[in-house]
């Protein structure tokens, strides 16, 4: 059971995500993204964002094809990020349809009953882990077909919050919400690390669009693969979510707060090593 001192920090760092969220849809889609569309006038659906995002996690398990690599393991590390993926367009969605004060009360009611244990690499090799995760990212791709489905077809009011959903469309974000927690707890993840890693993420988005990730007019364009410029101990295909990862460790480790400040600056640190050794090599 959480005291309430625990409980206050989850509710703040909850604010914190739901209020980054908000500013980054903005800055990245236009003040119109609320509305299902972007500043270019392309249609936005968090729900088919959310599905193939569950594709790609499931893609983690490098041996779900039942003809090929049928002994490989799990990229638990990516798995995760993936499933941070997912949270960030389940924001968006919600976002959409209430108020960030209401989306709060509503993720904060099916928040971890209990303390995640850790994954170890038995664990991740065991059948019942890796169909249960597959089950549970399997449970949100689905509940999110059914959301692209009834878009076209269920019919909502406008009031002083923007869309109204319909009582189904409630029931079924809080499902998703509830689902989606139930697998941060199965892959042993707690609130502070689904903060630290929805932290990096987020400034990691900003950090792309900052630095020319769709190209310029001169054909700059943003370098995604950090690794080949950098040494031990990243490998050569190490790319900028890997940096991000090792930042957040490194202030973590150092007792400093996880704050957006804090991870971009570190990660404006390595992009310069980056681009130097990338010039050198021209």
């Amino acid at each position: 059971m959480e005291d309430n001192n625990t409980q206050n920090g989850t509710f703040k760092k909850i604010r914190e995500m739901v209020r980054l969220q908000e500013a980054l849809n903005t800055s990245t889609n236009g003040t119109e993204w609320k509305n299902g569309y972007t500043d270019k006038g392309k249609v936005i659906s968090w729900s088919r964002c959310i599905y193939m995002e569950g594709a790609e996690a499931i893609d983690s398990f490098k041996g779900w094809k039942h003809w090929k690599d049928i002994d490989a393991g799990v990229d638990y590390k990516n798995l995760k990020i993936e499933a941070i993926d997912i949270w960030h367009f389940a924001i968006s969605k919600l976002l959409s349809e209430f108020s960030g004060e209401e989306i709060t009360t509503l993720i904060m009611f099916p928040l971890f009953k209990e303390t995640p244990l850790p994954v170890s690499q038995e664990i991740m090799k065991s059948k019942d882990w890796q169909d249960k995760t597959i089950s549970l990212i399997e449970s949100l791709m689905l509940l999110s077909l059914i959301d692209i489905s009834s878009e076209r077809t269920v019919k909502r009011t406008i009031d002083n919050r923007g869309m109204q959903s319909s009582t189904e469309q409630v029931l079924r974000n809080e499902k998703l919400i509830h689902i989606l927690f139930l697998l941060f707890n199965h892959l042993g993840m707690d609130i502070d690390e689904v903060f630290s890693l929805y932290m990096g993420k987020n400034v990691l988005n900003s950090f792309r669009r900052n630095h020319n990730y769709m190209g310029d007019e001169d054909g700059n364009r943003y370098i995604k693969v950090w690794g080949k410029y950098l040494s031990s101990p990243y490998l050569p295909n190490d790319e900028d979510n890997v940096v991000m990862e090792r930042v957040i460790g490194n202030i973590s480790s150092s007792g400093k707060d996880v704050s957006f400040k804090a991870i971009y600056g570190g990660l404006e640190a390595v992009y310069k090593c980056v681009i130097d050794s990338h010039n050198k090599q021209i």
